[in-house]
């Protein structure tokens, strides 16, 4: 059965409130739970909230110095009378003596008492009593109850000051005093009035309070944005699914045609075989048919020894069989197939193929939260593919929120492998081959500084500039080739390693650039050197750049040097024709 004040009920014992005290984390539980879980917990230091975990410290004096939680303690004791009031059953009148007079009939908020009729004509008479609020024992006195019922007042604690109220509040000790207790016990300590002590807190937590409700709404949208993401990602699994299911059934598909090919041209060798073999096997069957025959009629006649019979079949007999013979010696008696059949499938670099077949692409956004994750053991390392497999271990940098940096430095040139694991699993996309990264750099600096090839391969080492955000590149019209930044790499007998002196050439900067177009898929003759900084500039301008800034970034000193970069997109040239209402 649900209870009826759910949040007015202990998490440790699941019964209402009894004496609420409140910990550092706001969660409150009964006086007495309190002491059962500091004992339980063996220290006398520090303890966790039952509910959160939280770290909670002991203070001196144990359970019973934590501060009351007076409004949950006020809201259960209202409960407690609106659940009598509600229940239907009867309830003694709390001012009779030894039952005298009977049942209750109505509840003053002020004497917090059931009073029977002889209790309520009382009130009404007395001249202190009748301007206390009474309600009746219904539905309707309950809502009444629930608005009219004012917390208790706190009186002190001290001797001889039982009748005086907590109105101050001492600092020095963070403690409610009453008036006498200001001029004795805390005569020198900083005292103010607990009116405008609780207005400071008001304000606080006011502003606490309109500060919440920016992040809840923040919150809000972001949890609006999550499960718009969560459904975003079942939708795209599903297309995704749909696209595996698709592309393998296709696969099955041609592989199932491709072997009921090899399984026809299979069977149409082993027929055409066979069939050869069965004719030259009934040849020789008909060939040792026919001098049996022979031969039996020459057993016959040698066993009889007649004459005329002799003499009839005689002649015949060595004619026929010789000729047979004669026939046999000129044909060849080895069979005219061989019965080897084999079949040269190559599966092996296939199916190592299909083992890789189709990647899972995914983008991930990381933003700053502040908030702690348990750390996990992230490794990574760089293999050189030549020098014998020289390994460099990264420097790992966890962030605490879910990234982490990763900070190699090869130690040799020429290829390299990256492999990145976290718990000893590798991640996405490793091990990853990093050939390609000198050459990723290259155009990456072409496209994105407009640079021209004779510009690109004159940069040298101390042309870059790294900042925090950004990379300063000082284009020079003469150089020399010392510590140029691009060089080529030489083969040598300790392995590869960079040339000395001298940068790429033009031709063989461009051989690079277009032998990884054309493994990419596209045609290299639709791309040349020119690409990287034209590409550049078209980007810019599509993106509306200013053209001052885009000429400067160029260093292009005329307009008409400018527009021969340009070359807008298809959707800047619709542009046009909506603006026209098209």
């Amino acid at each position: 059965m649900e209870k009826p004040f759910p949040h007015m009920t202990c998490g440790v014992c699941s019964k209402p409130y009894n004496d609420p005290r409140i910990l550092s984390c706001l969660h409150s539980f009964c006086l007495q739970c309190l002491h059962h879980e500091i004992e339980k917990s063996g220290s006398q230091q520090m303890f966790q909230c039952p509910t959160c975990e939280q770290n909670t410290s002991i203070p001196v004096g144990g359970a019973s110095v934590l501060p009351q939680n007076l409004h949950l303690g006020f809201e259960v004791e209202v409960a407690g009378y609106m659940s009598k009031i509600v229940s239907n059953s009867e309830v003694c009148c709390d001012e009779c003596v030894d039952g005298r007079n009977g049942l209750a009939v109505v509840f003053c908020c002020m004497c917090r008492q059931f009073l029977c009729k002889h209790g309520r004509d009382h009130h009404s008479s007395s001249r202190k009593l009748s301007m206390h609020k009474i309600v009746g024992l219904d539905q309707e006195g309950a809502r009444q109850l629930h608005t009219t019922m004012k917390p208790r007042d706190h009186y002190c604690s001290q001797p001889n000051h039982e009748d005086n109220k907590l109105n101050f509040c001492c600092e020095t000790c963070s403690l409610l005093v009453c008036p006498h207790c200001t001029i004795l016990s805390h005569k020198s300590h900083s005292v103010i009035e607990i009116s405008t002590v609780a207005k400071t807190h008001l304000m606080e937590i006011s502003g606490a309070l309109e500060d919440a409700k920016e992040v809840v709404t923040k919150l809000t949208g972001a949890i609006d944005e999550n499960n718009r993401m969560i459904e975003q990602v079942e939708i795209s699994k599903q297309t995704a699914l749909l696209a595996i299911n698709q592309a393998f059934e296709i696969l099955q598909q041609t592989l199932e045609e491709r072997k009921k090919t090899l399984l026809s041209e299979l069977e149409a060798i082993s027929l055409s075989k066979t069939t050869a073999l069965t004719l030259q096997k009934e040849q020789f069957e008909k060939m040792v048919g026919d001098i049996g025959h022979y031969t039996d009629m020459a057993s016959q006649i040698l066993q009889t020894h007649t004459d005329h019979e002799i003499v009839a079949l005689g002649g015949l007999i060595p004619t026929e069989l010789q000729a047979t013979l004669k026939r046999v010696q000129t044909i060849s008696l080895t069979p005219n197939q061989h019965s080897n059949i084999s079949v040269s499938v190559k599966a092996d670099d296939l199916i190592r193929q299909l083992f890789k077949l189709g990647n899972i692409l995914s983008f991930s956004i990381f933003k700053h939260m502040d908030v702690h994750i348990s750390s996990q053991e992230v490794k990574g390392e760089m293999r050189s593919k030549t020098h014998n497999g020289a390994v460099v271990y990264a420097e790992v940098e966890d962030h605490r929120d879910g990234t982490y940096t990763i900070t190699l430095t090869p130690q040799t040139a020429g290829p390299h492998q990256l492999l990145i694991t976290m718990d000893g699993q590798h991640v996405q996309n490793s091990p990853n081959d990093l050939d390609a990264v000198g050459l990723l750099a290259i155009c990456l600096v072409a496209f994105a500084g407009f640079l021209h090839c004779n510009e690109l391969i004159k940069l040298k080492c101390s042309d870059i500039t790294f900042n925090a955000e950004d990379m300063v590149i000082n284009v020079q019209s003469n150089r020399t080739s010392h510590g140029m930044l691009f060089r080529a790499i030489v083969l040598t007998k300790e392995g590869e390693s960079l040339r000395n002196a001298g940068g790429l050439s033009y031709s063989r900067l461009r051989e690079l650039l277009l032998d990884k177009i054309a493994k990419l898929g596209f045609d290299p003759a639709l791309f040349g050197m020119h690409s990287l900084p034209a590409g550049g500039a078209i980007a810019a301008a599509n993106a509306g750049v200013q053209d001052t800034l885009f000429k400067r970034h160029g260093c292009w000193k005329s307009e008409s040097a400018k527009d021969g970069y340009g070359k807008d997109s298809a959707q800047r040239w619709l542009e046009f024709s909506k603006d026209l209402g098209i």
